[in-house]
């Protein structure tokens, strides 16, 4: 038993020698309705065992600086790096008990943007210290293959690649060409080498927002690219792990063509896919003992309608190219800020997690 000092929340950290950490957050009005926790169970460390932490679409644009009337500014010129960790800050706990944090970056990365936007409805872009903000909070990689990563053209690419150069952050899913763009990120885990790759899941445009063979932009994941970088992966030792953006927006399941063409990149040889795209979360599937998850909704992003808030951050332990266990941490985006979903909002989150996979005979 434990008697803090009162306060809204509570963030417990949950560790034993040998095992995995985890991190469980409770509200003070939940804990005195019922001060019974459920059961916490920790995975236990051994040698080839991975822990990845997933989280959904995030930028720093846009609203946060120039909010709606009425809205606070949450990001401001003078103090733009302390203001973009502030936003990550109640994540950076969760994030950082992982051997590695990927999130989507929904966004090109400038100061100032250096052409034209594009030809569409919504673009936007984020300030460089948005990297810096993901680095300290504990993100390791971040998955290009987006619809918005082309918003300013070749120039905001360039620039954006830049600048992720520059930064401790690993990426792939975009680049100078469509070579360039399919080209997995492999990151060295002992004797294990995951490939990590990254796929916008349709054209658009004009112009397109998909890399070309003389062309920059995000990879697009048609089934040929699926597959084929996929057994390129495989044959060279590696365990594929894919990242796939598309699919219809705010839609609890994901349409038929999206879930027969990444059905088809486990059959080649994926070992994790992980989707986004949607804003919403949907559910989790094991298909040929591969963990799919079909959306994780946002992680950081300035969406003000209710469907929009809620998200989930997904763990999984994965030993060798063989999936063994995987948690959600449900999120409810408050206020532009994601923060651990507690007391009903964990519950409406977790339940439509658990009745969307059931219908996925997870």
């Amino acid at each position: 038993s434990i008697s803090p000092m009162t306060a809204p929340v509570y963030r417990m950290a949950i560790e034993a020698e040998g095992f995995y950490s985890l991190r469980q957050t409770f509200s003070h009005a939940e804990l005195v309705s019922d001060p019974e926790i459920d059961e916490i169970v920790l995975v236990d460390q051994k040698p080839g065992r991975t822990l990845f932490v997933f989280g959904g679409d995030a930028m720093i644009g846009r609203r946060f600086y120039d909010p709606f009337e009425g809205e606070p500014v949450l990001v401001s010129g003078p103090t733009v790096l302390e203001d973009s960790k502030s936003l990550l800050a109640e994540m950076k706990p969760y994030l950082e008990v992982a051997d590695y944090a990927s999130i989507n970056l929904e966004t090109p990365v400038f100061e100032t943007p250096p052409s034209a936007p594009a030809p569409k409805s919504v673009t936007f872009y984020s300030a460089p210290e948005t990297l810096e903000a993901l680095e300290w909070a504990s993100v390791d990689y971040v998955a290009l293959g987006n619809n918005h990563v082309y918003d300013f053209l070749e120039p905001g690419l360039d620039v954006t690649l830049a600048h992720l150069r520059e930064s401790q952050l690993d990426f792939s899913g975009a680049g100078k060409n469509e070579a360039e763009a399919l080209k997995a990120f492999r990151l060295q885990r002992g004797s294990d080498q995951f490939d990590f790759l990254s796929y916008v899941g349709w054209p658009a445009g004009p112009p397109t927002q998909s890399a070309e063979v003389d062309k920059g932009g995000a990879a697009l994941g048609t089934t040929e690219n699926l597959l084929t970088t996929t057994i390129a992966s495989t044959q060279a030792n590696g365990i594929p792990v894919l990242q796939f953006h598309g699919g219809l927006e705010y839609v609890e399941e994901p349409t038929l063509a999206i879930v027969t063409r990444l059905k088809q990149a486990v059959d080649a040889g994926a070992a994790l896919v992980i989707g986004h795209h949607p804003h919403v979360v949907q559910g989790l599937e094991l298909y040929q003992g591969k963990l799919i998850a079909w959306s994780l909704g946002n992680f950081l992003f300035d969406q003000y309608f209710y469907s929009a808030q809620s998200a989930a951050l997904l763990y999984v332990w994965m030993d060798g190219n063989e999936f063994y266990h995987s948690e959600t941490v449900p999120i409810y985006i408050k206020g532009y800020h994601p923060t651990p979903a507690v007391g009903p909002m964990r519950d409406v989150i977790n339940r439509r997690l658990t009745d969307l996979s059931a219908k996925r005979e997870s």
